[in-house]
């Protein structure tokens, strides 16, 4: 894989906002004795094999350590890449607003007042608001459930991304719990991992939305 098709899949995965500074850069790191770039938003995480052509710098500023939350394999179950993809197209379509900088701290998430730090309530501390755009999505109330937990329909998008861009053939599930990160492989240089929905927000879900695989 070449140094572009590494950084616009990594870019997938980066976190966007202001309050999350560790998971804001694309990462080389040690697993598994190979060498891999990774990029996590901690809610998924990318790892892509490390090779002549897509070698990055180390980011200067303090990262996440992504080796930590990557489990071991306890599991190999092959998942039908056309059955995900042919049930994520079926999910109906909504509007969703799109977010941009928040003009009360500049994006930062806090503000200064005084010489004394505040945490800005106008953005939840994200640093971003809503714009007043929409653009259209799959609805976020249809979900999938991999064998045991529950994934957001987004995620699974940017998963899907993924295997079309690389043209992958073979879809695994490398590890799975009773709860946390489900852990895929997509042929041999490439695993993305997938945080389960909270159990608290399980009970708002109708049965009707759910997408089991």
């Amino acid at each position: 894989m070449d140094k572009n098709l590494t950084t616009e899949l990594l870019s997938l995965y980066v976190y966007k906002g202001q309050d999350k500074p560790k998971c804001k850069h694309y990462m080389p790191i040690e697993w598994m004795g190979k060498k891999w770039i990774s990029a996590t938003d901690a809610h998924q995480v990318i790892i892509i094999e490390e090779n002549d052509l897509n070698k990055i710098e180390p980011p200067t500023e303090q990262t996440v350590d992504v080796v930590r939350i990557l489990p071991e394999f306890n599991c190999a179950v092959d998942i039908d890449i056309n059955f995900l993809k042919r049930h994520y197209d079926k999910i109906p379509i909504v509007k969703d607003e799109l977010t941009e900088s928040c003009d009360a701290c500049d994006g930062d998430g806090k503000f200064e007042h005084y010489g004394e730090w505040y945490d800005c309530k106008t953005c939840d501390y994200t640093g971003e608001c809503g714009s007043g755009i929409f653009k259209d999505i799959p609805d976020p109330s249809h979900i999938f459930k991999v064998k045991e937990l529950f994934l957001q329909n987004k995620h699974i998008k940017n998963l899907l991304t993924v295997i079309k861009a690389s043209n992958v053939k073979n879809l695994t599930m490398r590890y799975q719990n009773n709860s946390g990160i489900t852990l895929f492989q997509l042929d041999n240089s490439i695993f993305v991992g997938i945080s389960s929905i909270l159990k608290d927000r399980l009970e708002e879900m109708d049965e009707k939305t759910i997408i089991e695989i």
